[in-house]
Parts: structure tokens; sequence; C-alpha cells
């Protein structure tokens, strides 16, 4: 137990340069950049500090974290020659696929946290946990989602494509009536007040679009596990 627990900053330490391609430090200090770049610019526009620009501003600096791990890992992988001895152990390919994720959303989750404390001193107060809890239900399905279309399209560039023809897609969709502020919405806002919707039915309706979400993610990652099985696909 002792030596696993000593061999465990390694083995972090190892996976997350593999994973990040040895930019794991630049990837955050981006992020970070670009979440201040967000901040300054909204508030010196003049618009209204709440809880719901915070969770807005939360976006595209910590998909920047996610994303690349997602979608350029088999590439990379590939790139490097370490697909081959990965489809050479048995199995062994999922348990590093489910642990490089598990890392990266780790970090992603942790970054979130640093943004909510980071607003919550410069903007205003709000509960931090539930503010990068409710960020990271996105997060995970974007994850996910690159994941399962990089094991189809083994490009980490057609894989960035796809998903961002799925975003513009999937934002024109939210501005449609009947699906806006819905259940099926993945930019549905949590924090922003519709006074023409009964709390608990807003409420209730928040609840299943996480689900949905949650269930759509689980769904995502685990056909990309087993297209995975597919080693004469990969070689």
């Amino acid at each position: 137990m002792k030596e696993i627990v000593k061999s465990l900053p390694l083995l972090v330490k190892f996976n997350l340069k593999i994973i990040f391609a040895g930019k794991f430090i630049w990837f955050v200090l981006a992020s970070l950049f670009f979440y201040m770049l967000f901040m300054i610019t909204r508030v010196y526009q003049g618009e209204e500090v709440t809880t719901k620009l915070v969770y807005s501003l939360m976006f595209i600096p910590s998909f920047l974290l996610i994303f690349y791990p997602s979608a350029y890992g088999i590439q990379n992988d590939h790139d490097n020659r370490i697909l081959e001895i990965l489809f050479g152990i048995p199995n062994y390919r999922y348990k590093v696929w489910l642990l490089r994720l598990f890392m990266s959303y780790v970090a992603s989750f942790i970054l979130l946290i640093v943004f909510s404390v980071i607003a919550y001193f410069l903007l205003l107060p709000f509960n931090i946990m539930e503010m990068a809890g409710q960020s990271f239900f996105v997060l995970f399905f974007v994850g996910n989602m690159a994941f399962w279309i990089s094991t189809m399209t083994h490009s980490g560039s057609g894989t960035s494509i796809l998903i961002i023809v799925m975003f513009i897609l999937c934002s024109i969709l939210s501005e449609v009536q009947g699906i806006k502020d819905s259940q099926w919405d993945l930019f549905i806002n949590p924090y922003e007040v519709n006074q023409r919707i009964n709390p608990m039915v807003w409420h209730n309706r928040l609840i299943t679009n996480r689900i949905i979400i949650t269930l759509v993610s689980l769904v995502t990652i685990t056909l990309g596990i087993l297209n995975l099985q597919r080693r004469e696909k990969f070689m």
C-alpha cells in the first residue's frame, strides 16, 4: 500500500505529461488567461454581475483543459507509437483511457473551483462548489463526446471540426422556441431567472436536463470504449 501511495504522484505526473503532450501548465495558464479576459471584458461592457454571468464565463476556458486530451489522445498515441503497445496488452487500453479521462476531469474540476473562487472574490459571493458542479455537467458531456468521436475519426483535427459543428447546431437550436430553456437545451443556464416559469417547474426541468446530459455522456464514453475493441481500425 505504501509503495502505491509513493508511486501515485509519479503516475499522475507521467500521465498528465502524456495527456497534454508535455504542455499541461500552458493549458492551465491559457485557460486562466481567457477566463480573466472574458471576465474583464464583460464587466467593462457594463453587463450586470450575476451568478448567471459567472456561469457563462466558465465554458470556453474550462473546455481548453478537457478538449485536447479527449479529442487528440488517440492521434497522439498513434503518432508516438503508443497505440500499438496499448493494443498489444488485452484490455489494458481501456484502463489507460479511463484513467486518462478521469485525471482530465479531476484537473478540469479543480480548475472550475479555481475559476469560481476568483469570481467569488472579484465579482460577487455565491456557492462555489455548486457553481463548479453545475459547470462540470456540460464539460463532462463535451469530453466524452469528443472521446467517442475521436475513436471513429482517429484524428484530433477531424474531431475538433465535428465538435465545433455540433456546438454551432446546439447553439442555433437553443434559440428555437420550444427547445430554449427546455430539458433538451445543452446551454441551459441554471442561474437564469425566468419570471414566466414557476420555480418548482424550473427546478424539475433543470434536474431532468442534468440527468439527460449525464446519461448521454455515459453512453458516449461506453461507445468510445467499445470502438477501441476494433483493433484493425486503429492499426
